[in-house]
């Protein structure tokens, strides 16, 4: 449901929220410009790491705003609520289950859905780790989503895949309060 005019819209209200909440974002120009020199030989991988929901939003404004194509996003399916689901989805987010034991027809489907991305030569946004750090430190990867990748250019989806490792670093988390609570022993809430 990728529609470049709910991206503008968004791009725009996130304008005004990064004005809110932070002081400012800065961006490595250098590392930028290799990602631009990089993306002309085949797709792109970005591997963000996750310390907080703003992480796929702040890479998606970037990329945007320097007139770059934004990617199609991994999101786990506890985003895909209303309305905000729908955005995402507009804005280029495809929601996944945790896990597919036991669901061949989902993981079949997922499968294709991603060889198709890469074929067309679409970026993709995953976190390899598979969820948001509770803790501000990076977490062991999960590597489902790597293997589909990496099957996906065995079989000849994509002449190439570049990856291109992303870290986002804040001086204060938007989650930090909720975090707190849960290494103090709450339950993380939905």
């Amino acid at each position: 449901d990728y529609n470049m005019a709910y991206i503008q819209a968004f791009i725009t209200a996130l304008n005004w929220f990064w004005k809110k909440l932070f002081e400012g974002v800065d961006v490595n120009m250098t590392g930028l410009a290799k990602v631009r020199e990089w993306a002309r030989r085949g797709p792109l991988i970005y591997v963000p790491s996750h310390k907080s929901h703003i992480d796929y939003l702040i890479l998606n404004h970037i990329l945007y705003n320097y007139h770059m194509h934004t990617p199609r996003v991994t999101a786990g399916k506890n985003l895909s609520f209303w309305p905000m689901g729908q955005i995402f989805r507009k804005c280029g987010a495809f929601f996944i289950r945790r896990s597919f034991k036991g669901e061949k027809l989902y993981s079949e489907v997922f499968q294709r859905y991603i060889k198709s991305l890469l074929e067309e030569g679409h970026p993709i946004e995953f976190f390899i780790e598979g969820g948001r750090s509770r803790n501000g430190k990076l977490t062991l990867p999960k590597t489902g989503f790597l293997s589909i990748l990496l099957r996906a250019y065995r079989e000849g989806f994509s002449k190439d895949l570049i990856f291109v490792p992303a870290s986002i670093i804040y001086d204060r988390i938007m989650e930090e309060k909720s975090y707190q609570k849960e290494i103090g022993g709450s339950l993380k809430e939905k």
